[in-house]
């Protein structure tokens, strides 16, 4: 009994010196919780949407996964989890702007430096998609660090074409995997501007597009983003974005010209001396042959569709995406009309 009135004549002292001292510090421990809890959403729905540097899952995947699968969660995750970054960040934070805008606006430029220079040494085409991915999240994050109706319009503007700029190179990849042996590998579309012409422009707009050239969507929603944080006092971040959009003309532009500038590579075992199924090592090579053996596809190996490039539902998607990537690249008020009420309605 004695040891229980001494907890109770402790309890007492430390009630009335909380309830003394607790006002002063009360607000420092609300403030610290309230910026743990930020930082912690704010790298989760980094992760989500493949934001520098916790982007490290998202070559991989990418490269890993189905091609239809990674189409999916190139546009339909990102989109969602940006969706989620808004109303969180803008609607739930936005009493909170100071507490957060710098943080996220230096992943932005994390991310767009660390994206375009991851993209420049990749071969496989969803790789380089996936770093790419990484580059344009870091320029949609630019739009929400403003916390602006402006910069949210922009966002939603850049977010909405990012879908179909993704979509045509998506399609075209889906369909070379399955009348090449290369897979997704960069050798895969040379000579496609000659072989199939009609997978080769939706490619080539959509590459266009993510540089952000002049008369497709993405040079409009650039600009947007870019007069969106000039206004909003970024200045520093909108010269990332331009900085970033010329480093990643090397890679885009290298898609390009592989597909018009070169000629279509031999598959593996082409040239070569002695029988044996398709991309099978063979013990020498001929004269005038390709080269070194590479490996290719094993006999185990789904089989080559030499027509897939060629069948409507392999082809259609990719030049309807690529198609209205130009028409908003032409004619952008329909969709800066919907971006502008998007953004207008959390304001």
């Amino acid at each position: 009994m004695e040891a229980t009135g001494r907890q109770i004549e402790a309890g007492k002292v430390i009630g009335e010196a909380f309830d003394t001292y607790g006002k002063y510090f009360a607000p420092l421990i609300g403030g610290a919780l309230i910026l743990i809890g930020i930082a912690l959403c704010a790298v989760g729905l980094a992760f989500k949407t493949s934001i520098a540097p916790f982007h490290q899952w998202t070559p991989d995947v990418y490269q890993g996964a189905p091609t239809p699968i990674t189409s999916f969660m190139a546009v339909a995750t990102k989109a969602a989890a940006f969706a989620v970054f808004i109303r969180f960040f803008v609607v739930a934070l936005g009493p909170e702007t100071g507490d957060w805008q710098m943080g996220l606006a230096i992943l932005a430029a994390i991310s767009i430096v660390v994206g375009n220079v991851g993209a420049i040494t990749q071969d496989s085409l969803k790789r380089l998609l996936g770093y790419s991915g990484v580059a344009q999240a870091g320029y949609m994050l630019g739009g929400l660090v403003v916390a602006s109706e402006k910069g949210i319009s922009s966002l939603v503007f850049y977010l909405a074409i990012y879908l179909f700029m993704n979509l045509a190179a998506f399609a075209v990849i889906v369909a070379r995997e399955r009348e090449t042996i290369f897979g997704d590998d960069i050798r895969g579309v040379r000579g496609l501007g000659a072989e199939r012409p009609a997978l080769a422009w939706p490619l080539t707009i959509s590459m266009l597009a993510l540089a952000g050239l002049p008369a497709t969507a993405g040079f409009i929603g650039k600009l947007y983003l870019i007069e969106a944080l000039v206004e909003g006092d970024y200045l520093w971040l909108a010269i990332f974005i331009v900085g970033g959009t010329m480093i990643s003309l090397a890679y885009y532009l290298r898609v390009v010209a592989a597909m018009w500038m070169t000629s279509g590579e031999p598959a593996p075992g082409a040239g070569m001396v002695g029988p044996g199924p398709v991309g099978a090592p063979s013990p020498a090579p001929a004269p005038g042959g390709s080269g070194p053996i590479i490996s290719g596809a094993s006999p185990e190996a789904d089989p080559v569709d030499p027509d897939a490039g060629r069948r409507w539902y392999l082809v259609g998607p990719a030049v309807l995406a690529a198609a209205v990537t130009v028409v908003f690249g032409v004619i952008p008020q329909p969709l800066v009309d919907f971006a502008s009420h998007a953004g207008a309605s959390l304001f």
